[in-house]
């Protein structure tokens, strides 16, 4: 609302005063007994004008949805003053969960693309990433260049936000809850950070596995996958799961003394894969990442 004395008026002269708002294009939206009752924040963005209009009896034309150049009578508009409804949009967020094994000192970065961002709009944009809570962590540029490894293990959240000039409160440190200013914060995408699991399993016995290879890699067609045991095992498991920490294939193989099999990335989306090798007394996980 435009505070009581925000706007003066002089000059004026007539038998009967009105405040008249409308659009850019003239269009009346009200007619209010003074500017500073009219709440602009019932209105969408864009651009209206507060006039003020002297009249003798008689005046035709003063209506909610008439055109104030359309005003028939003895009347005089004064000039305009021109408010500015700005109304930014976060947008909405699609991609995730994610989940990383956290503290390995491997990058986990969530990939160009893996979040899309739509419907947003405003004079400014940023990114957030924030804890479970809102307490702010980071204001990348982009949400690429969060190394999630450098975290301790738990729930962050990342956000978009739109802003125009003046937000306070945008800082490391303080809680998004308390931004104040004009702005708007998407949907948000979470990211799981953990220290175990089938994301974390590191090789074991290694005397038991060894020429574990993977190649070519990255790949965007055909990879193949190979492994040499001490001895025949039992039962090899090969386990493949999305960075979301989904598992999306898993084959058995029985009486085993080396892994040699292809993969065939044709289905599977761009981004980064765990792979387990899982046998009777070793384990070993390689990265993948598909072009």
């Amino acid at each position: 609302m435009i505070m009581d004395g925000a706007i003066t008026l002089s000059g004026n002269s007539g038998g009967n005063s009105q405040w008249v708002v409308t659009d850019d294009q003239g269009n009346i939206l009200g007619l209010p007994p003074t500017y500073s009752v009219v709440d602009f924040d019932d209105a969408g963005s864009g651009t209206c004008l507060v006039w003020h209009l002297s009249f003798e009896d008689g005046l035709t034309g003063a209506e909610v949805g008439l055109n104030a150049a359309d005003l028939q009578g003895c009347f005089s508009l004064s000039n305009s003053i021109e408010v500015f409804r700005n109304s930014p949009v976060g947008g909405t967020l699609e991609g995730g969960p994610f989940t990383f094994c956290v503290g390995d000192g491997d990058p986990d970065q969530i990939f160009d693309g893996d979040i899309s961002l739509s419907g947003n709009s405003g004079g400014n944009s940023a990114w957030v990433v924030t804890d479970a809570l809102g307490e702010i962590l980071g204001l990348p540029a982009n949400y690429t260049d969060v190394n999630f490894d450098d975290a301790p293990e738990g729930i962050c959240l990342v956000w978009h936000l739109s802003f125009e000039d003046g937000l306070i409160g945008a800082e490391v440190g303080l809680n998004a809850a308390d931004l104040q200013g004009c702005f708007s914060l998407s949907d948000s995408i979470v990211v799981n950070r953990v220290t175990d699991g089938a994301l974390c399993i590191t090789s074991v016995n290694d005397k038991a596995i060894s020429n574990v290879n993977l190649y070519p890699n990255p790949a965007n067609g055909l990879v193949r996958l190979t492994a040499d045991f001490e001895s025949i095992q039992s039962t090899v498991t090969i386990e493949i799961y999305q960075a979301t920490g989904r598992l999306i294939h898993s084959a058995t193989l029985s009486n085993r003394n080396s892994v040699n099999e292809v993969i065939d990335l044709a289905h599977f989306a761009s981004g980064v894969y765990m792979i387990n090798i899982i046998s009777d007394k070793a384990v070993s996980n390689l990265k993948l990442i598909k072009e």
